[in-house]
């Protein structure tokens, strides 16, 4: 749930980002600037993914610690 919010919010932000800096720009400029948005969102789904990773795992380590060692 929170990973989907997190996407949201920055799917939004890319978006308006994305529009303040091509505002009045030509050709190549709009080129370069599609091409670095684009890495950004990339960049940014990639950092997003591997966090929800490192939760799950995280949880799934600490589940198998509580079963290993209950706390009495």
């Amino acid at each position: 749930m929170v990973g989907r919010l997190r996407r949201a919010v920055g799917w939004f932000y890319t978006q308006l980002g994305s529009r303040l800096s091509w505002k009045g720009t030509t050709g190549g400029s709009f080129r370069s600037s599609f091409k670095e948005e684009a890495q950004k969102r990339y960049n940014r789904r990639m950092q997003e993914e591997y966090e929800e990773e490192m939760e799950r795992v995280m949880t799934a380590t600490f589940g198998m610690i509580k079963e290993l060692w209950p706390v009495t």
